[in-house]
């Protein structure tokens, strides 16, 4: 393969060497504003002059290359006497002929080769495409699988998502906000009753307002505290529904 680039090159090298005009490419051809002022392009040679060049740089090898001289052909077995076949020392060999190939066959041998060479590169870079379209079948399968189970949590509906903590019991969210709802509506309640026991004890107006106002610091607190604990459970919620969605994107940017 190392002789027919180098025939192409000088060829290549021979037509270059003959336009000293070439060197300018097409794309400053185009680039120019006036192309009235570009002078004219030189001739292309034709396909019989490009082929006469090769066949005249096959010849210029073939003949620079030694003769390669015929060895005397041996004594044929039947030439040989009886007592020769007799002891078995005569050996009939084939005959080698060795003959230089014309500047035709040359050709034809060198098409061969880049044809096989031209194949054997197209099977390999279509085993290699193959090779990864699997692999970008297996990641996006991945991909679809994870994108799947996050717009399944996503879907899920907030009320009956189940969070737990140290200071209170594994339920869903929407038991939580039932439970504070009813400690509000008791909190409520003993207000009220304080209300109607401080109107009742007229005498003890001060015990009954210390008494309401603790209880009332103690309801506000509880209040407080749990309309607390719901925004840190809906901001915990919001923090890993970002943390999914970043590392969906971030796996679908990797697979591509």
């Amino acid at each position: 393969m190392n002789a027919p680039s180098q025939y192409f090159s000088a060829s290549s090298s021979s037509l270059r060497a003959d336009n000293p005009n070439t060197s300018s490419t097409l794309r400053d051809r185009l680039r120019s504003r006036d192309s009235s002022t570009l002078p004219p392009s030189p001739k292309q040679p034709t396909y019989d002059a490009l082929y006469q060049k090769l066949q005249a740089c096959l010849d210029t090898d073939l003949h620079s290359r030694p003769a390669v001289r015929k060895r005397p052909d041996p004594p044929r077995f039947e030439d040989a006497d009886v007592a020769t076949q007799l002891r078995g020392k005569f050996r009939p060999r084939p005959r080698i002929q060795i003959r230089l190939l014309t500047g035709e066959e040359s050709f034809a041998l060198m098409g061969m080769d880049l044809h096989t060479s031209a194949m054997n590169q197209i099977i390999k870079s279509r085993s290699e495409i193959e090779q990864k379209i699997s692999h970008f079948v297996v990641d996006s399968s991945t991909t679809l699988s994870q994108n799947n189970a996050l717009y399944s949590n996503i879907s899920y509906p907030l009320s009956a998502t189940l969070c737990h903590s140290d200071n209170f019991p594994k339920a869903s969210i929407l038991n939580h906000l039932a439970n504070l709802k009813k400690e509000i509506m008791s909190a409520k309640e003993e207000l009220r009753s304080l209300g109607a026991d401080r109107a009742t004890n007229k005498d003890d107006t001060n015990a009954q307002q210390l008494k309401a106002e603790e209880f009332k610091s103690e309801a506000q607190e509880i209040v407080q505290n749990k309309c607390r604990l719901v925004d840190s459970i809906e901001k915990e919620f919001n923090d890993k529904l970002k943390e999914e969605t970043i590392k969906l994107m971030k796996t679908m940017v990797d697979s591509d």
